[in-house]
């Protein structure tokens, strides 16, 4: 395995135990809007101790860091508008760094652990303060199917500095938290090193996707889907010859919908547009051979092939099994 030959080259590498704690204690940060939640350290409580990467074993150009323990997104999807980091005595470029992980839930694959999955603007807060920064950022906590597998992706909030010169507060954690030796660019995968008994100092306020109103376009950027998803459950009509499936998808493009396999002959293949990021619904009918098929036998389970092109970029499908019945 690729991660455990890492660790044997480099022991300072270690596997990230995901802990599954939310913190959204409003009190101990901001005062969040109605649904909104906070995450992330307690930023009033006395710093145990200030550092940025000079301060590693082995001093990198740039590094990151994030605590699992308090800085995990809720389940749902969600934007990260403002956000604050405390500093400590001196000071350098960073920015906020949403990390993500995989996880399948049937512990067959273990934890995919992490990639960068969306980053904030480069700002240079001043020493020994507590800064805010605007954001609009999405985050998401929720599970896809990934070839018949259920895979949990979460987010969290982390933070990239940089160079050597920036520093940031860290704060007594009881599980620590993890470094990266270089700061990520946006879909980089690496992997991280513990850093025992400290958190970073930074939290967010998190903003509920689904009580957002079709107000400002940036808005519906950050909630928009991040990659081409297709729900298991699926609504038939028709007498049991058609079914209603939903999609996610991260632009506008083109859906296809057939049979996969021998389906190929009983489902008509159909195809829709879709103007913009979001969820879009889509049909699998029947043919009139599949329909002569589902009067004979009363029900039918065909696999179904849902296909995103987009206007720009590559397309991708995915496979979900559908019962029709009288």
């Amino acid at each position: 395995m690729e991660m455990a030959a890492a660790r044997r080259r480099n022991p300072r590498l270690v596997r990230v135990s995901l802990i599954a704690l939310v913190a959204a204690v409003a009190s101990l940060a901001f005062a969040p809007r109605a649904g909104a939640v906070t995450v992330g350290a307690n930023l009033n409580q006395t710093p145990a101790f200030a550092a940025g990467c000079g301060a590693l074993l082995i001093p990198p150009p740039s590094c990151a860091f994030f605590d699992a323990a308090t800085a995990q997104t809720p389940p749902g999807n969600w934007r990260v508008t403002p956000a604050r980091v405390r500093t400590g005595s001196t000071s350098g470029p960073m920015r906020i760094t949403m990390i993500q992980a995989l996880r399948s839930k049937s512990g067959a694959g273990g934890v995919i652990c992490c990639t960068a999955s969306a980053q904030g603007p480069v700002f240079t807060p001043p020493p020994n303060s507590t800064t805010r920064v605007n954001l609009n950022l999405p985050a998401v906590n929720t599970t896809e199917v990934v070839d018949n597998e259920q895979i949990e992706v979460i987010d969290y909030l982390g933070i990239s500095l940089m160079n050597q010169a920036g520093s940031i507060a860290f704060a007594p954690a009881q599980f620590g938290s993890t470094f990266f030796d270089r700061a990520f660019s946006v879909g980089e995968t690496r992997l991280g090193g513990g850093l025992p008994s400290l958190a970073p100092m930074i939290d967010a306020e998190l903003q509920p996707c689904s009580a957002l109103g079709s107000g400002a376009s940036t808005t519906a950027t950050a909630c928009a889907p991040r990659r081409f998803a297709v729900s298991q459950r699926v609504r038939l009509s028709g007498n049991g010859t058609s079914a209603r499936i939903t999609v996610a998808v991260p632009g506008a493009g083109r859906v296809v919908v057939r049979g996969a396999g021998s389906a190929a002959r009983l489902v008509r293949r159909s195809a829709s547009n879709v103007r913009e990021a979001g969820r879009s619904r889509v049909r699998a009918k029947l043919n009139a051979r599949g329909r002569r098929t589902l009067n004979r036998r009363g029900r039918v389970k065909l696999k179904i092939r849902v296909s995103f092109k987009p206007n720009s970029g590559n397309g991708s499908s995915k496979n979900i099994r559908v019962r029709f019945r009288r």
